[in-house]
Protein backbone atom coordinates (compact mmCIF):
# COMPACT_ATOMS: atom_id res chain seq x y z
CA UNK A 1 0.00 0.00 0.00
CA UNK A 2 0.97 3.62 -0.45
CA UNK A 3 1.56 5.04 3.05
CA UNK A 4 1.33 8.71 4.07
CA UNK A 5 0.89 10.85 7.17
CA UNK A 6 -2.38 12.74 7.44
CA UNK A 7 -0.20 15.75 8.36
CA UNK A 8 3.02 16.31 10.37
CA UNK A 9 2.75 15.51 14.09
CA UNK A 10 4.83 15.00 17.21
CA UNK A 11 4.35 13.18 20.50
CA UNK A 12 5.11 14.73 23.87
CA UNK A 13 7.72 13.11 26.08
CA UNK A 14 6.16 10.31 28.11
CA UNK A 15 3.11 9.83 25.88
CA UNK A 16 1.95 6.36 24.91
CA UNK A 17 -0.58 4.91 22.51
CA UNK A 18 -3.32 2.91 24.24
CA UNK A 19 -5.94 0.60 22.77
CA UNK A 20 -8.79 -0.36 25.13
CA UNK A 21 -10.67 -3.56 24.29
CA UNK A 22 -12.77 -6.36 25.71
CA UNK A 23 -11.28 -9.84 26.10
CA UNK A 24 -12.81 -11.17 22.90
CA UNK A 25 -11.18 -8.45 20.80
CA UNK A 26 -7.94 -8.82 22.74
CA UNK A 27 -7.70 -12.57 22.19
CA UNK A 28 -8.62 -12.10 18.55
CA UNK A 29 -5.54 -9.84 18.36
CA UNK A 30 -3.41 -12.41 20.21
CA UNK A 31 -4.56 -15.41 18.15
CA UNK A 32 -4.72 -13.84 14.71
CA UNK A 33 -1.77 -11.44 15.16
CA UNK A 34 -3.59 -8.83 13.12
CA UNK A 35 -4.69 -5.23 13.70
CA UNK A 36 -8.43 -4.83 13.24
CA UNK A 37 -9.75 -1.85 11.27
CA UNK A 38 -13.46 -1.09 11.72
CA UNK A 39 -15.50 0.40 8.89
CA UNK A 40 -16.45 4.02 9.60
CA UNK A 41 -20.19 3.40 9.39
CA UNK A 42 -19.86 1.14 12.46
CA UNK A 43 -18.70 4.07 14.63
CA UNK A 44 -21.08 5.94 16.94
CA UNK A 45 -20.41 9.31 15.30
CA UNK A 46 -22.86 9.64 12.37
CA UNK A 47 -20.63 12.33 10.82
CA UNK A 48 -17.50 10.15 10.90
CA UNK A 49 -15.29 10.93 7.90
CA UNK A 50 -17.82 13.11 6.08
CA UNK A 51 -16.80 16.15 4.06
CA UNK A 52 -17.78 19.67 5.09
CA UNK A 53 -19.98 19.93 1.99
CA UNK A 54 -21.86 16.76 2.88
CA UNK A 55 -22.29 17.86 6.51
CA UNK A 56 -23.69 21.15 5.16
CA UNK A 57 -26.29 19.19 3.19
CA UNK A 58 -27.22 17.28 6.36
CA UNK A 59 -27.62 20.55 8.28
CA UNK A 60 -29.79 22.02 5.53
CA UNK A 61 -31.89 18.85 5.53
CA UNK A 62 -32.38 19.20 9.31
CA UNK A 63 -33.65 22.76 8.85
CA UNK A 64 -36.03 21.61 6.13
CA UNK A 65 -37.33 18.70 8.21
CA UNK A 66 -38.02 20.99 11.16
CA UNK A 67 -40.04 23.35 8.98
CA UNK A 68 -37.70 26.28 9.42
CA UNK A 69 -38.57 27.67 6.01
CA UNK A 70 -41.94 29.21 5.08
CA UNK A 71 -42.68 27.83 1.61
CA UNK A 72 -45.51 29.25 -0.55
CA UNK A 73 -48.01 26.65 -1.74
CA UNK A 74 -47.10 27.15 -5.41
CA UNK A 75 -43.45 26.37 -4.68
CA UNK A 76 -43.91 23.30 -2.51
CA UNK A 77 -43.63 20.81 -5.37
CA UNK A 78 -40.22 22.12 -6.45
CA UNK A 79 -39.18 22.38 -2.83
CA UNK A 80 -40.04 18.74 -2.16
CA UNK A 81 -38.12 17.65 -5.26
CA UNK A 82 -35.04 19.50 -3.97
CA UNK A 83 -35.47 17.85 -0.57
CA UNK A 84 -35.55 14.41 -2.18
CA UNK A 85 -32.51 15.24 -4.29
CA UNK A 86 -30.63 16.41 -1.19
CA UNK A 87 -31.63 13.23 0.65
CA UNK A 88 -30.12 11.10 -2.13
CA UNK A 89 -26.92 13.16 -2.10
CA UNK A 90 -26.59 12.61 1.65
CA UNK A 91 -27.33 8.88 1.51
CA UNK A 92 -25.02 8.14 -1.41
CA UNK A 93 -22.26 10.44 -0.22
CA UNK A 94 -22.31 8.96 3.28
CA UNK A 95 -22.29 5.42 1.90
CA UNK A 96 -19.38 6.11 -0.46
CA UNK A 97 -17.27 7.58 2.33
CA UNK A 98 -18.14 5.51 5.36
CA UNK A 99 -18.15 2.09 3.66
CA UNK A 100 -14.82 2.63 1.90
CA UNK A 101 -12.79 3.83 4.89
CA UNK A 102 -11.55 1.69 7.80
CA UNK A 103 -9.85 2.85 11.01
CA UNK A 104 -7.76 1.39 13.81
CA UNK A 105 -7.92 3.81 16.76
CA UNK A 106 -5.64 4.54 19.72
CA UNK A 107 -5.78 6.88 22.69
CA UNK A 108 -2.83 9.25 23.22
CA UNK A 109 -1.96 9.61 26.90
CA UNK A 110 0.79 9.45 29.48
CA UNK A 111 -1.36 7.26 31.71
CA UNK A 112 -4.57 5.26 31.74
CA UNK A 113 -7.88 7.03 31.25
CA UNK A 114 -10.96 6.29 33.36
CA UNK A 115 -13.08 7.78 30.58
CA UNK A 116 -11.67 5.37 27.99
CA UNK A 117 -11.99 2.38 30.34
CA UNK A 118 -15.63 3.26 30.98
CA UNK A 119 -16.52 3.93 27.35
CA UNK A 120 -14.76 1.12 25.52
CA UNK A 121 -14.51 -1.75 27.96
CA UNK A 122 -15.86 -3.48 31.05
CA UNK A 123 -14.26 -4.76 34.27
CA UNK A 124 -12.96 -7.85 32.48
CA UNK A 125 -11.21 -5.89 29.74
CA UNK A 126 -7.64 -4.87 28.99
CA UNK A 127 -5.67 -2.10 27.34
CA UNK A 128 -2.51 -2.59 25.32
CA UNK A 129 0.11 0.16 25.53
CA UNK A 130 2.85 0.87 23.03
CA UNK A 131 5.52 3.51 22.79
CA UNK A 132 4.38 5.58 19.76
CA UNK A 133 7.67 5.41 17.86
CA UNK A 134 7.93 1.68 18.41
CA UNK A 135 4.38 1.07 17.21
CA UNK A 136 4.94 3.15 14.08
CA UNK A 137 8.16 1.27 13.35
CA UNK A 138 6.11 -1.93 13.44
CA UNK A 139 3.02 -0.83 11.55
CA UNK A 140 4.38 1.35 8.74
CA UNK A 141 6.66 -1.29 7.12
CA UNK A 142 3.83 -3.83 7.36
CA UNK A 143 1.45 -1.46 5.60
CA UNK A 144 4.02 -0.63 2.93
CA UNK A 145 4.61 -4.31 2.18
CA UNK A 146 0.91 -5.25 2.20
CA UNK A 147 -0.38 -6.02 -1.28
CA UNK A 148 -4.02 -6.21 -2.26
CA UNK A 149 -5.68 -5.04 -5.47
CA UNK A 150 -8.40 -3.25 -3.48
CA UNK A 151 -6.65 -1.85 -0.39
CA UNK A 152 -4.08 0.57 -1.78
CA UNK A 153 -4.03 3.67 0.47
CA UNK A 154 -2.89 3.83 4.10
CA UNK A 155 -2.85 6.97 6.28
CA UNK A 156 -1.84 7.61 9.87
CA UNK A 157 -1.85 10.54 12.26
CA UNK A 158 -3.55 12.46 15.02
CA UNK A 159 -7.24 13.32 14.89
CA UNK A 160 -8.01 17.05 15.06
CA UNK A 161 -11.06 18.40 16.88
CA UNK A 162 -13.07 21.45 15.87
CA UNK A 163 -16.67 22.69 15.66
CA UNK A 164 -18.33 20.30 13.23
CA UNK A 165 -21.86 20.37 14.66
CA UNK A 166 -24.04 22.39 14.84
CA UNK A 167 -22.91 23.26 11.35
CA UNK A 168 -22.23 26.91 10.51
CA UNK A 169 -23.25 28.12 7.06
CA UNK A 170 -21.35 31.39 7.52
CA UNK A 171 -18.05 30.32 9.08
CA UNK A 172 -15.57 27.96 7.46
CA UNK A 173 -14.15 25.37 9.85
CA UNK A 174 -10.66 26.05 11.19
CA UNK A 175 -9.19 22.57 10.64
CA UNK A 176 -6.36 22.47 8.11
CA UNK A 177 -6.18 18.69 7.73
CA UNK A 178 -7.45 17.77 4.27
CA UNK A 179 -8.22 14.17 5.23
CA UNK A 180 -11.76 13.92 6.61
CA UNK A 181 -11.20 10.78 8.77
CA UNK A 182 -8.80 12.91 10.85
CA UNK A 183 -11.32 15.64 11.67
CA UNK A 184 -13.95 15.23 14.41
CA UNK A 185 -16.25 17.41 16.47
CA UNK A 186 -14.88 18.88 19.72
CA UNK A 187 -17.42 16.83 21.66
CA UNK A 188 -15.07 13.86 21.04
CA UNK A 189 -11.92 15.64 22.19
CA UNK A 190 -11.70 13.41 25.29
CA UNK A 191 -10.70 10.55 22.96
CA UNK A 192 -7.41 12.32 22.09
CA UNK A 193 -7.16 9.92 19.19
CA UNK A 194 -4.39 8.65 16.96
CA UNK A 195 -5.52 6.45 14.13
CA UNK A 196 -4.42 4.34 11.20
CA UNK A 197 -6.78 4.26 8.22
CA UNK A 198 -7.06 2.32 4.99
CA UNK A 199 -9.28 3.00 2.00
CA UNK A 200 -10.74 1.25 -1.01
CA UNK A 201 -12.05 3.01 -4.15
CA UNK A 202 -15.61 4.39 -4.07
CA UNK A 203 -16.77 1.84 -6.62
CA UNK A 204 -16.12 -0.83 -3.97
CA UNK A 205 -18.39 0.83 -1.41
CA UNK A 206 -19.92 -1.80 0.88
CA UNK A 207 -17.78 -4.68 -0.42
CA UNK A 208 -15.76 -5.10 2.80
CA UNK A 209 -17.05 -5.07 6.39
CA UNK A 210 -13.60 -4.63 7.95
CA UNK A 211 -9.87 -4.81 7.26
CA UNK A 212 -7.14 -6.72 9.11
CA UNK A 213 -3.45 -5.91 8.83
CA UNK A 214 -1.06 -8.82 9.56
CA UNK A 215 1.01 -7.82 12.59
CA UNK A 216 3.52 -10.62 13.17
CA UNK A 217 4.67 -12.21 16.43
CA UNK A 218 3.54 -9.80 19.16
CA UNK A 219 5.42 -11.78 21.81
CA UNK A 220 8.58 -10.11 20.53
CA UNK A 221 7.10 -6.59 20.80
CA UNK A 222 7.93 -4.19 23.61
CA UNK A 223 4.45 -3.40 24.96
CA UNK A 224 2.35 -3.79 28.10
CA UNK A 225 -1.09 -5.27 28.70
CA UNK A 226 -3.01 -3.46 31.45
CA UNK A 227 -5.90 -5.15 33.23
CA UNK A 228 -9.02 -3.10 33.86
CA UNK A 229 -8.71 -1.32 37.25
CA UNK A 230 -11.86 -3.13 38.43
CA UNK A 231 -10.72 -6.61 37.41
CA UNK A 232 -10.76 -9.00 40.37
CA UNK A 233 -7.50 -10.68 41.40
CA UNK A 234 -8.64 -14.20 40.56
CA UNK A 235 -9.62 -13.09 37.04
CA UNK A 236 -6.28 -11.34 36.63
CA UNK A 237 -4.47 -14.55 37.65
CA UNK A 238 -6.57 -16.61 35.24
CA UNK A 239 -5.78 -14.21 32.43
CA UNK A 240 -2.09 -14.41 33.23
CA UNK A 241 -2.21 -18.21 32.95
CA UNK A 242 -4.12 -18.01 29.67
CA UNK A 243 -1.39 -15.80 28.23
CA UNK A 244 1.46 -18.13 29.19
CA UNK A 245 1.30 -20.34 26.04
CA UNK A 246 1.62 -17.20 23.92
CA UNK A 247 4.62 -15.91 25.92
CA UNK A 248 2.65 -12.82 26.91
CA UNK A 249 2.06 -13.39 30.64
CA UNK A 250 5.00 -11.18 31.64
CA UNK A 251 3.48 -8.31 29.71
CA UNK A 252 0.25 -8.36 31.76
CA UNK A 253 0.22 -5.84 34.62
CA UNK A 254 -2.39 -4.51 37.01
CA UNK A 255 -3.85 -1.04 36.55
CA UNK A 256 -2.24 1.70 38.61
CA UNK A 257 -5.52 3.62 38.91
CA UNK A 258 -7.19 3.81 42.32
CA UNK A 259 -10.77 2.56 42.57
CA UNK A 260 -13.25 1.72 45.31
CA UNK A 261 -13.21 -1.92 46.38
Amino acid sequence: MIVNKSKPFDFLEGEFLWRFMDLHKFFSFVLEKKLFFARLDSFDDPLEGLTELLIGHIAASEYEKDGMFDIPDESKEDYNKKREARKKIIEEGTRQIQTTLFANCWFIGKKESFAMWNMYSDQNSVAIRYNPDQLLKLVIPLAESYTNEDFKAFLYGKVEYYDVWPFSFTKKNDADNKYTPYKKDKSYIHENEFRFTVAVPHELAGKYEYFKLPFGDIAEDDFKIFANPKMEDWKFNNLKKLLEPYKLSDKLVKSVLKTKN
